[in-house]
């Protein structure tokens, strides 16, 4: 009798389990991650993060994906990428920048060099003070009487000149170099910058064409300040500018190995503690901070480093990584400004 039912109770356990794996074809999968990117849709423990996917077909779109507000791609192309409901400008990550000047530097007082007469016809001799804009600057816009200078005993100057250079590509027109007499820097320093008539943005930059007409900066860095960064942006692919060994913009990332080109912008003109241009010996020091795949933040150095003309204020770091950066941090003492100022310990975020 005991045989018996044991025999049934095996039988059973057979019909069971034949039952059981014939229905497993229809059977939902433990984790449904059409596109690869670690997230589901539904969301699911056996998923490697336990987030729902808004869009399940495109890897590159899932919770938490850093947007950036500036040339971004990712925000004005019509989708959520980092599903928190929100598209392009309507993502708080994404809204642009109100234009501002980002940083006035008295940078040599009565101290420009006879070379300074290719930029401004008088420049011998004179203070130079570069600013540093949020924004593009349509250099058709540009003149010397849109900025008055003002000293800390309220002495009013206009500058004899204004110019990009030398920022020479068009991707460069941030920079402006006020060229004039703004004070002295012992006595009566410079202590305002202001924008007194119509200045604007470049049409196809973010926000479209802007008047900066009455903007001001308060903070003017003071002579013996040393360089520091100011601002950082990814390049657009059609700025890149790879393999180019052009003496006028300092030639470009190379062809093989770049993926993404990050610029650093000094608040001025920088070279090496010698006076050549930078090369390879800062560009180890240079870390750009990355967004690490499954959260958290990495470090990385730059491969290459491109636009290396001697006193620029801009950098391109050519990175053979394709993950988001998000911070560029440089060790003091790397660089120094026209008056020979090493640099602090500098970092700057990445738009």
């Amino acid at each position: 009798m005991f045989k018996k039912n044991l025999i049934a109770v095996w039988i059973g356990i057979l019909i069971l389990s034949g039952m059981f794996l014939m229905g497993q074809e229809s059977w939902p999968p433990l984790c449904t991650d059409l596109d690869g990117d670690g997230y589901g849709d539904p969301v699911s423990l056996f998923c490697p993060h336990h987030e729902l996917d808004c869009d399940d077909s495109d890897a590159e779109i899932y919770p938490g994906r850093i947007e950036t507000p500036y040339y971004d791609l990712l925000c004005n192309d019509g989708e959520d990428n980092d599903c928190d409901g929100y598209v392009d400008d309507g993502d708080e990550g994404c809204r642009n920048i109100e234009p501002q000047i980002l940083s006035a530097f008295f940078g040599l007082d009565n101290a420009l060099p006879t070379n300074a007469e290719l930029l401004c016809t008088g420049a011998t001799g004179q203070d130079g003070m570069p600013i540093v804009m949020s924004h593009e600057i349509d250099q058709s816009t540009l003149q010397p009487d849109d900025f008055l200078v003002i000293t800390s005993n309220s002495e009013v100057h206009v500058p004899l000149c204004a110019t990009l250079a030398p920022g020479w590509e068009e991707n460069e027109d941030r920079s402006i170099l006020l060229i004039g007499e703004f004070g002295n820097a012992d006595i009566d320093p410079p202590a305002r910058v202001e924008i007194v008539s119509s200045l604007w943005t470049e049409a196809d930059g973010p926000g479209g064409p802007q008047d900066l007409n009455g903007l001001t900066m308060e903070e003017i860095t003071p002579l013996e300040a040393g360089p520091f960064l100011v601002w950082a942006e990814v390049l657009r692919e059609e700025e890149w500018d790879l393999g180019s060994t052009s003496i006028w913009t300092g030639g470009g990332c190379p062809q093989a190995g770049t993926l993404q080109v990050v610029r650093s912008v000094w608040a001025g003109g920088v070279t090496k503690p010698n006076g050549g241009p930078i090369d390879d010996v800062e560009r180890v020091q240079f870390r750009v901070i990355v967004e690490a795949e499954g959260g958290g933040t990495e470090e990385i150095i730059p491969f290459a480093i491109a636009d290396l003309i001697v006193n620029d204020n801009n950098q391109d770091l050519c990175l053979d990584d394709s993950r988001q950066p998000l911070r560029i941090e440089v060790p003091a003492g790397l660089v120094v400004d026209p008056g020979g100022d090493l640099n602090p310990a500098t970092s700057v975020d990445v738009y």
